[in-house]
């Protein structure tokens, strides 16, 4: 099917569907009837459906906008099929309908296809520093001239990354090596993520499994053996200890240095210690499951503070030591997270961290009890979760009472025969929560962002808006919530090492802490930070550009806001401003879209100005590239080998089609700096350099026939275009969509910025709306705020735009959250005077 192309706006609605348009738009009208039925045949009885209405079953991703319906951290976990789809040869088949004139690509790519404006985006580009369609120019002619020749040299020269270099780098490869790379990645992926999906066997599938244990299988035995080095299990962990600050403890790819413990770090630490003894004496004593204690903490602290340095390097050590796997290479410890992406940060090579999703084999669905049945999954449950002494929730705070209610029932249904929890009712009470997990460690800092518009574990359900009775929070996400309010073992880090040793670091946590913990508005303190506050807003009173813009650190770095109708621009803006800066061609890689009804020219146009990817099927209309780019994946294509979304790469090569070839290497050999090239098939793929990735299939024929170096390939990725399973709705049309993943990294939304540590300029727009439905409610605005403003390291690294005065500081965090985790800082000090009196017995002493 051949390009119809598009040679002006007058000509925009003149077009008429071809033969095969024609088919597919009935092909999908086809379609989308029989989905109707089937979904109507497999959907919830009326009364169900009547009792869930309303009710925010999964963390919503609230990616920038949360009042937009947009795919959830949940929902990723049923796009499995969609990503695996992705590393097909799908551009044989791929057909872009709408070729644009060049004046509509002009509009796109400044996303000035709409007609009218909302005063929050007009605000935005009416400041002096946009006001021209383009971000600042450099002011460091130098440093940008380095930056052109390190990228000529480490991807045009390396790779062979423009098309002038067919014989350099990934230029090199044949297509038969190709075919063969993507064969083998597609494989490795398969393999790889065989154990993380949602496709779990039934039970016909899994070997026998004797339905009558014995009692030794029943009662799960301790294996720590005492000696003279360690009589029991705290003396282990006290070494560890010593070994962490030594350095000794360091995990791969870090760097080894000693450290030392914070005061917080040993305190929860005796109080884990103490817990690990009771829990193996009672195992060596055979003590009667019903009588047995569990242990559930709650690890506050923010970012920086060293809740995931203890965990990995002591805790989870500990735990496999003093109560070895049952299987080998098992561990005795599960780590969950509400999506993949906050994964990668607690996972290391012997944990890795899941999903809550997959932890527990759900699919995404009714959290209600009665829909959580395991059904023909029972024995995958017990044999994934059956064995396990401890579970670590990380992120709590992104945890909402529906899912935490998952976690406590679908352990429950994989431990209640082992480890004997005689009735449904117990599953949500100590000790029996959790399925009797003797050990339960929840990890966050609650003043980061909610997981849903209005519900997380410490969302006072009482103060919530009136609602008829069936419309109501369903009692057991009540119950889970009364279970987690109830956490008597709490601890808090106090201390942060995200910030910079100078005096802009200093200042930065000084405005941190206060806004934590603001002070009257007459005192001392707030007068300091109130100019603090003033340095950091954007110095345009005169009409000029704020001259920090200007610098490398800002040139270079990351721009943040809460709302896509700022990234979406801003992501274009930063993508033209940095070719042009790098001399480098600017790729505009239009999506494939197939509509029912066929969309005019004019709607593709503007769909192609969709602020939102998460709202288009996970990709961008018009996704701008340039190589040396950095990007992030929209959705996940190998969540075993942490390539899950959000993850971070280069761009190092852009592998056009065949008759997009003359056109790049003109662009290449352009005098103009940023040439734009609009290609008119969607690529056949583009090769990127993953982050926390080295695991590319046979490196070695790889490097070979590359003439690169092993760790210059072992890191390399094919993407290659993914399509959409299920129609996206933009307006009245099904949309099916097919492109690339992928997204600018440098350019974040405040929900997708968040346990980032940026070490650069920071760029931040603070505006926030003011009217409509979506007006934003003052505490989570405070939550945005603080969220943006705690990933840089430095004060001097801080720009705030369309920020709000200074009397924001007094705000403080929402006064719900102020009023739990006032509750849980007066449990903090009591487990910190109890561990101090029990310091000196387990050893720890020393460490105060």
């Amino acid at each position: 099917m051949e390009v119809v192309d598009s040679p002006s706006d007058s000509t925009l609605n003149t077009q008429r569907p071809s033969l095969q348009e024609y088919f597919a738009s009935e092909f999908f009208k086809i379609d989308a009837n029989f989905s109707g039925i089937a979904a109507a045949q497999g959907g919830k009885p009326k009364r169900q459906i009547d009792e869930d209405r309303n009710i925010l079953e999964e963390p919503v991703d609230r990616e920038g906008d949360y009042g937009a319906e947009t795919e959830g951290h949940a929902q990723m976990e049923a796009a499995d099929e969609r990503a695996q789809l992705g590393m097909a040869d799908l551009t044989a088949n791929l057909h872009i309908k709408h070729r644009f004139s060049d004046e509509t690509l002009e509009k796109i790519i400044r996303f000035q296809m709409r007609q009218r404006y909302t005063r929050f985006t007009k605000e935005l580009r009416e400041m002096p520093f946009m006001r021209d369609g383009a971000l600042p120019t450099s002011s460091d002619e130098a440093g940008t001239e380095m930056r052109k020749r390190r990228l000529k040299a480490e991807i045009h020269d390396k790779f062979g990354g423009d098309a002038n270099h067919v014989d350099h780098g990934l230029a090199r490869l044949l297509p038969e090596d190709i075919k063969d790379f993507l064969q083998q990645q597609r494989r490795a992926f398969e393999t790889a993520d065989a154990g993380t999906t949602d496709q779990v066997p039934s039970d016909d599938e899994l070997p026998p499994v004797n339905d009558a244990p014995s009692r030794a299988d029943i009662e799960a035995k301790a294996y720590f053996v005492p000696n003279e080095t360690w009589p029991r299990p705290s003396d282990y962990i006290a070494h560890l200890a010593s070994e962490f600050e030594a350095g000794n403890t360091t995990l791969p790819g870090k760097k080894k240095r000693p450290k030392k413990l914070s005061r917080g770090q040993v305190l929860f630490l005796i109080g884990f210690a103490d817990a690990c003894n009771k829990i193996w004496q009672q195992e060596q004593d055979d003590v009667p499951m019903q009588d047995r204690q569990q242990f559930i903490f709650l690890l506050m602290g923010q970012g920086g503070s060293g809740k995931t340095a203890i965990v990995q390097e002591i805790v989870l050590p500990a735990v496999d030591f003093i109560f070895p796997p049952e299987e080998p290479g098992a561990s005795s410890s599960i780590i969950v997270c509400s999506s993949w992406a906050q994964a990668q940060n607690i996972s290391t090579t012997a944990h890795k961290a899941v999903s809550c999703h997959n932890a527990t084999l759900m699919r995404v669905q009714s959290y209600r009890n009665s829909l959580m049945l395991p059904d023909n999954k029972k024995a995958a449950l017990e044999a994934k979760l059956g064995a396990q002494r401890a579970l670590v929730i990380e992120e709590v705070s992104m945890i909402s009472p529906a899912l935490y209610n998952m976690l406590l029932y679908r352990f429950y249904l994989a431990r209640k025969q082992r480890w004997q929890i005689p009735h449904e009712r117990y599953y949500v009470k100590k000790p029996c929560a959790f399925g009797r997990t003797p050990l339960v460690l929840h990890l966050g800092d609650f003043l980061q962002l909610r997981p849903t518009a209005a519900m997380s574990l410490l969302t006072d359900m009482t103060m919530l808006p009136p609602k008829p009775e069936e419309e109501g929070v369903p009692p057991e996400y009540q119950d889970a919530a009364k279970l987690f309010l109830a956490t008597d073992l709490c601890y808090e880090l106090t201390t942060t090492n995200r910030f910079r040793k100078d005096e802009g670091g200093r200042e930065l946590q000084d405005v941190i802490a206060f806004m934590r913990d603001p002070q009257p508005e007459n005192s001392a303190a707030y007068q300091r930070v109130s100019k603090l506050w003033r340095n950091m807003c954007i110095n345009d009173a005169d009409g000029e550009v704020d001259a920090r813009l200007r610098e490398p650190r800002f040139q270079q770095g990351h721009m943040l806001a809460m709302f896509w109708e700022t990234c979406g621009p801003w992501m274009s803006m930063r993508a033209q401003h940095d070719a042009a800066a790098l001399h480098t061609p600017l790729f505009c890689l239009q999506a494939a879209d197939q509509a029912s009804p066929p969309l005019e020219a004019q709607e593709a146009a503007n769909l192609a100005n969709q602020y939102n990817p998460h709202e288009t099927g996970g990709m961008h209309g018009m996704l701008l590239l340039h190589l040396g780019m950095r990007v992030r994946l929209t959705e996940s294509i190998c969540k075993a080998k942490g390539l899950v979304k959000d993850a971070e790469g280069v761009v190092m090569k852009i592998v056009v089609h065949p008759q997009d070839e003359e056109m790049a290497a003109e662009a290449f050999n352009a005098d103009t700096p940023g040439t734009t090239v609009y290609l008119t098939h969607v690529p056949l793929g583009i090769w990127l350099q993953m982050d926390k990735y080295d695991e590319a299939p046979d490196v070695e024929h790889l490097a070979q026939a590359t003439n690169l170096s092993d760790s210059d390939v072992q890191s390399l990725v094919l993407l290659q275009p993914t399509q959409t399973l299920r129609p996206f709705k933009w307006r009245q049309y099904q949309i099916y969509r097919s492109g690339f993943p992928l997204t600018h990294a440098m350019v974040r939304t405040s929900t997708a910025c968040q346990g980032k540590t940026y070490d650069m300029g920071v760029l931040i727009d603070c505006a926030k709306r003011e009217t409509g439905n979506h007006k934003t409610d003052a505490g989570d605005y405070w939550l945005h705020m603080y969220v943006m403003l705690s990933r840089a390291t430095t004060l001097r690294d801080i720009v705030l735009i369309r920020a709000p005065p200074e009397s924001f500081l007094l705000q403080g965090p929402p006064a719900d959250l102020k009023k739990r985790l006032a509750v849980f800082r007066a449990r903090v000090t009591a487990c910190q005077n109890r561990a101090l009196a029990i310091a000196a017995n387990l050893g720890f002493d020393k460490f105060l």
